[in-house]
């Protein structure tokens, strides 16, 4: 299918008891989406040393891709979000569906493995990897040897010409490398554009069809039907779940309350996630930033302080 989507999650886990903050276990969570050729890869990490992670993708082959740097600031938290093109990551030539490991490593130490998650079966990876890395910087090491030497044998007016005419070719090099890549590079149509702004998640759909209805609020909308959601269906919506699930605010009013919400508006079929609780004015910019932009109360009234109602959240695609 022209357009299919998938998403998976993979658990990353520390492998370098050097690199933790306060005596805790660094933990974190890789989740990668594609549909069609497009690709999103969100990474989230807590309890890491504060320091600059490479963050590599391995396929089974053992080829490797560098897809960024994390940046881990003084609480141990990092997070990142990368695009890209899911048949070719980075113009490596390696697909995402034949990547199995996600691995940190020290930037200023780059055999200095890190954390690692598996997206399936455990590989042995580490050996080869380090066994690569080890030769670049030999190589590199040998170019500035080399270099170092062929300066060493020039006066400096003949260093100034090389110096000029290598930066020259460097910069012509890159253009003609961006000018390949924009050749290449393939531009959707309206229709298809159009197509992945309306085409839903069948795992939503079928959690709307399957689960128990609910009628939550006093006098609602007609054209909205509301269903009970389990906390953990969070995991097969286009959120991201994994941060709601462990947030101790979202847990602990799903404990109280033995519940969420799923709504569906049927005239334009888009989706609403609701939480469970009494409103709290203060807790208002807390889960705004969370995604949940309004609060219902049950009855047909303004919200006002401890009535029972819903944290509303719109869910985009």
């Amino acid at each position: 299918m022209p357009n299919q989507y998938n998403r998976y999650f993979i658990n990353l886990i520390a492998c370098n008891t050097h690199c933790t903050i306060n005596g805790k276990e660094a933990i974190g969570r890789c989740k990668i989406e594609t549909r069609a050729n497009n690709g999103k890869i969100y990474i989230w990490v807590q309890n890491l040393k504060p320091n600059l992670y490479d963050i590599y993708l391995i396929n089974a082959n053992k080829n490797d891709v560098k897809i960024g740097e994390l940046k881990v600031d003084m609480r141990g938290y990092a997070e990142l979000n990368f695009d890209f093109d899911a048949e070719n990551i980075l113009n490596t030539g390696i697909n995402i569906n034949d990547i199995n490991v996600i691995a940190f490593t020290l930037a200023d130490k780059k055999n200095e493995i890190v954390m690692e998650g598996y997206k399936n079966q455990k590989i042995e990876w580490q050996n080869n990897f380090k066994s690569k890395i080890n030769e670049n910087e030999n190589k590199k090491i040998n170019e500035t040897n080399e270099i170092n030497e062929i300066e060493v044998k020039t006066n400096e007016e003949e260093t100034k010409i090389n110096t000029t005419n290598e930066t020259f070719k460097e910069i012509a090099g890159k253009i003609n490398k961006e000018l390949k890549a924009l050749e290449n590079y393939k531009f959707m149509s309206e229709d298809e554009i159009q197509n992945l702004d309306t085409k839903k998640n069948d795992e939503l759909e079928y959690i709307f069809q399957h689960n128990t209805p609910m009628s939550p609020f006093q006098n609602q909308k007609k054209e909205i039907k509301w269903v009970r959601l389990a906390l953990k269906e969070l995991s097969c919506l286009p959120i991201d779940s994994w941060t709601l699930i462990n947030h101790p605010f979202i847990f602990s009013a799903y404990c109280k309350n033995k519940h969420m919400l799923l709504g569906k508006n049927i005239s334009n079929s888009e989706y609403i996630l609701g939480l469970p609780d009494t409103y709290q004015p203060e807790y208002k910019t807390l889960m705004s930033k969370l995604g949940f932009v309004q609060f219902k109360s049950c009855q047909d009234k303004k919200a006002m302080k401890n009535d029972y109602g819903y944290w509303l959240m719109p869910i985009y695609f």
